[in-house]
């Protein structure tokens, strides 16, 4: 505790509030208290630059697949609930292991972890839960799935990327940017037992700067 206590007090001179704020979400249960800074990035044309994968599969998910997914901490459940609900998931296989996935959806979904409800609009994609062994990063299988899943939908008239990333990791959103993509909002999400609160620093068209809710949004439409 004596350390944690340090920790944060440092961050705290540091006037880094934001990392002082997400470690605490991170350290208590969600439904106690949960806090998110997050950036939303957009692109009609993301030059995702692939290394080779030889040796590697990358195909779309199955109803089959789900049980490749436990490995990684995402229950067979949760696979088949978003695969039946439409959303799509790309991924890279290397002797028949998970190794990268990235999921994507075309509906209206309610983000947890920024506390907004989101629309991908007509021609968008909204692209979540990348996922990269650690053992099998920085080997190009992220963009991989990451463009195959992109292309997919291209063939289906959804060009547009929407992405939300923390903006507590500056280097992930500037690698991010480097592949032709915009930064378009911005939102500060704090829970607090069954309070919710949302400010909109920036967002893509007009509407309250800040939004308070007492109840979860509804269940018919997905969260991610």
């Amino acid at each position: 505790m004596k350390e944690k206590i340090k920790k944060y007090w440092g961050l705290i001179r540091q006037r880094r509030y934001d990392f002082v704020l997400q470690a605490i979400a991170w350290s208590v249960p969600k439904w106690l208290f949960f806090y998110n800074h997050a950036v939303y990035l957009k692109s009609y044309n993301p030059e995702w630059q692939c290394k080779s994968i030889d040796g590697c599969e990358v195909r779309l998910a199955t109803l089959d697949d789900a049980p490749l997914f436990e490995p990684i901490g995402m229950p067979r459940q949760t696979v088949t609930e978003r695969l039946n609900a439409g959303e799509r998931a790309a991924i890279l296989l290397r002797d028949g292991e998970l190794q990268a996935a990235v999921w994507g959806g075309t509906s209206r979904r309610f983000l947890k972890y920024s506390g907004t409800i989101f629309d991908p609009g007509p021609d968008g994609v909204y692209y979540y839960g990348a996922f990269t062994r650690p053992e099998a990063r920085k080997r190009g299988y992220y963009t991989a799935v990451r463009k195959y899943l992109h292309e997919t939908f291209v063939n289906e008239g959804r060009r547009l990327n929407w992405s939300a990333v923390s903006a507590n990791y500056p280097r992930w959103v500037n690698a991010v940017l480097k592949f032709n993509f915009t930064k378009v909002g911005e939102t500060f999400f704090v829970k607090l037992f069954f309070v919710r609160l949302c400010y909109y620093r920036k967002w893509l068209y007009p509407r309250k700067k800040i939004e308070i809710s007492f109840k979860a949004p509804p269940k018919d439409i997905i969260w991610v």
